[in-house]
């Protein structure tokens, strides 16, 4: 699926996953990976509001770079769905 860039320091994320109910999905796990010094950084999803159709990404705190956002779904034990973007910050 094509996605957009997002632009920080704080970058709202549309949530694209349904589960099969209609309901949104919650991410999983959510990454992010600085593309010139390949520092990590993890986002606590137990922060996320249930079913949401969006959430905020805050990196202003970081260094002001580009950033690979990774968000991982569960549809079910057997799919995993995965959405990169690229963060300006």
């Amino acid at each position: 699926m094509e996605v957009s860039s997002l632009t920080g320091p704080i970058a709202t994320v549309e949530n694209l996953v349904k589960g099969l109910d209609g309901q949104y999905l919650n991410p999983y796990q959510i990454g992010l990976r600085n593309t010139k010094t390949m520092k990590e950084i993890y986002v606590d999803v137990e922060q996320l509001t249930p079913n949401t159709d969006h959430f905020t990404i805050d990196l202003s705190q970081e260094e002001q770079d580009t950033y690979m956002l990774v968000i991982a779904y569960k549809l079910n034990e057997d799919t995993l769905i995965q959405l990169t973007y690229y963060v300006k910050n």
